[in-house]
């Protein structure tokens, strides 16, 4: 069997009305030109995002 690269994409979906309404906040964000996804701890703010990379991303952000 030759072994060969798999591409790994990742889709953020927006809040839903009811995480809205609770008054969650997004937690993930990123580069998409660059694959870079941002991951950030809501319960320690001041700890720095956490970065992961990925062939591909997409992220779903409601209009403003």
């Amino acid at each position: 069997m030759a072994a060969e690269p798999v591409k790994v994409a990742v889709r953020c979906r927006p809040l839903s009305g009811q995480e809205a309404a609770l008054g969650h906040g997004a937690i993930v964000g990123g580069d998409g030109s660059r694959g870079r996804c941002l991951v950030r701890n809501p319960a320690g703010p001041a700890e720095p995002p956490r970065q992961f990379s990925f062939d591909g991303m997409n992220f779903k952000v409601p209009p403003t």
